[in-house]
């Protein structure tokens, strides 16, 4: 695990939102609502066509896990819109060892219906949960989306396929209730990073193959339009570091560990290049070329799937990036600016 904290980072910023990151660094207080109003990067920002909007609002803060972090509430006070509705908490189901819930977030004003995204956290399937994502939930609930940030079982709790019927669970939730929540349920996006993205590939990938080969999954009521992985698995069958494949293997019930032939077949159906294929919705990857925990083959392997399946999927791939960092920062800028912008075209298409 990679915690990058704001020394990784150019201490450089826009205007008065560079006064915003320095209040906090010297724990002042941060921006008031009349500062923000005031405030001459919020207001230019207003005054941008949508697209702008999105390129502005792509400046990158850190990154957790591969999870994408922006910057914190307050450095991220001068970019602001409208607080959004917020709605957290929402329990979903109760299991003997963990309820699961979700947060969710839309934009205060307007009618809707709005595109959902749905934020995936990471942690190898081993740890984290919804509040990861909460502040990328918020930020896109600024941007004009309606977005949730689910969660699911870890793995000392339940085993693969948990983890993807968990999800879907959250999902399906928001989506049966879609009039309530002012949600397009023909307009879904999902976004994880690291585990969080190898769950939003199986959720994406698997929707064609769920009754033709008879998995035990649930299916999602609604259409998902596109996909975005940050640094997540997709060939779990392969070898990973010793450390690495441990977590991997913590997916799996211990008793099959020991059949040859059962965790081969145990990997493959919970890989998502094993269900690539041309019914997918389209997919971006972003993922760095020297990222030690989950291998840039774990992309390469995938996009080379997609091609010969003639599946819609882009790579962005940052030279020298590793697995939440290194590389060229504006490398990671230009990364995040080109997600929004795909989310933003398969969304409103």
């Amino acid at each position: 695990m990679v915690l990058l904290t704001m020394k990784h980072f150019p201490r450089k910023c826009v205007g008065s939102a560079c006064r915003s990151l320095e209040r906090e660094r010297c724990g002042k207080t941060a921006m008031t609502h009349s500062e923000i109003a005031e405030n001459d990067d919020y207001q230019s920002i207003r005054r941008m066509p949508w697209s702008a909007r999105l390129s502005a609002l792509s400046l990158v803060g850190l990154l957790t896990t591969a999870t994408l972090m922006w910057a914190s509430p307050k450095s991220f006070a001068a970019f602001a819109m409208d607080q959004p509705y917020t709605k957290n908490d929402i329990v979903i189901a109760k299991h003997p060892n963990r309820t699961i819930k979700l947060d969710f977030a839309r934009p205060r004003k307007g009618n809707g219906p709005f595109p959902l995204v749905v934020c995936i956290h990471g942690g190898g399937w081993t740890s984290g949960n919804r509040k990861q994502m909460h502040e990328h939930m918020i930020k896109l609930a600024n941007m004009g989306y309606a977005a949730a940030s689910i969660e699911y079982r870890l793995t000392k709790e339940a085993k693969f396929p948990a983890q993807i019927n968990d999800s879907t669970q959250c999902i399906n939730y928001l989506l049966d209730n879609a009039e309530k929540f002012k949600i397009d349920p023909d307009k879904i996006a999902l976004f994880g990073g690291s585990a969080g993205g190898h769950v939003a590939l199986m959720l994406s990938e698997v929707q064609n193959d769920i009754a033709s080969k008879s998995l035990p999954l649930t299916p999602i009521h609604g259409h998902i339009c596109a996909t975005v992985s940050l640094a997540g698995p997709t060939n779990l069958t392969k070898k990973f570091s010793l450390f690495i494949q441990g977590i991997v293997d913590s997916l799996f019930n211990d008793a099959d560990r020991t059949n040859p032939a059962t965790i081969a077949q145990d990997r493959m159906m919970a890989s998502p290049i094993t269900f690539a294929d041309a019914q997918d919705p389209p997919m971006l990857l972003l993922h760095g070329t020297k990222d030690e925990i989950v291998p840039f083959d774990q992309a390469t392997d995938l996009m080379e799937v997609c091609r010969t399946k003639n599946v819609n999927a882009d790579l962005i791939a940052i030279e020298g990036g590793g697995h939440g960092g290194g590389g060229k920062t504006k490398d990671w800028e230009n990364g995040f600016a080109k997600m929004l912008k795909f989310l933003q075209e398969k969304l409103s298409s």
